[in-house]
């Protein structure tokens, strides 16, 4: 069975791949992954808004989010779920389960992550592009066979700045819809995620966000934290 608060990762990755429709469609794509991979610094606010059932119009859940790039480092935050990623650590931070992660960096770099889009997109193809004006909308469908989460995403670029205005995710199956544990109410799902607000300077946060010691304090390899998050719970898996 799957559960809602398992969706709600979007795959914001899949913007960086190319597929095969039309050469302005491609034009288009290819302006997009440019922007995207030359922008080291860059902000955007987001709004996730979960609908039970594809045709629904009232929305069922929604969180606000922010995106941050500066560099090689990156801030995340979805609902009350924060993600701190730096070339010296990795911290996840669930408010709601007052619990905190500590872990090794992770690698990003734009090749890599270049790569591993088009070979996800072995099982896209980009099923129709269409002028709306002042931004295009391409739509991806899942090929016959496929092991993603999704059968489709429809995806809204701005002509002006190439950046993504909104995406919508078309789950495959259903998801249970329950707020109780010991009910299930399942249905299909699409998740919209809309951007807003980009900046590429005078940020709405200072470096300190991405400072080791606004989150945890360690003596040697011991670490706790600090007193804003005392009564988190911490799970250390770093391993330098």
């Amino acid at each position: 069975m799957i559960r809602k608060k398992y969706i709600l990762f979007v795959l914001i990755a899949f913007i960086f791949s190319i597929g095969i429709y039309s050469q302005t469609a491609k034009e288009v794509l290819s302006s997009l992954k440019k922007v995207y991979e030359t922008s080291t610094q860059l902000q955007a606010n987001l709004q996730y808004r979960l609908y039970k059932g594809y045709e629904a119009k009232e929305v069922n859940e929604a969180y606000e989010g922010v995106y941050l790039k500066k560099n090689n480092r990156f801030y995340a935050k979805i609902g009350e779920v924060e993600i701190i990623s730096t070339p010296s650590f990795y911290i996840k931070l669930n408010h709601r389960e007052k619990a905190l992660l500590l872990a090794d960096p992770i690698k990003i770099n734009t090749e890599q992550m270049t790569n591993n889009i088009e070979q996800l997109f072995d099982y896209l193809d980009i099923a129709k592009f269409n002028d709306k004006g002042n931004y295009w909308e391409i739509e991806l469908k899942a090929k016959p066979i496929t092991q993603l989460p999704f059968s489709s995403v429809e995806i809204q670029i701005e002509k002006n700045t190439y950046f993504i205005k909104k995406q919508i995710f078309y789950y495959n199956g259903e998801i249970d819809f329950s707020k109780e544990r010991t009910k299930s109410d399942m249905s299909s799902a699409k998740l919209e995620v809309v951007y807003s607000n980009y900046k590429q300077t005078k940020f709405s946060f200072t470096d300190e966000i991405f400072n080791e010691k606004k989150y945890v304090a360690h003596t040697g390899k011991i670490y706790n934290p600090i007193l804003q998050y005392k009564e988190y719970e911490i799970v250390n898996a770093k391993r330098k």
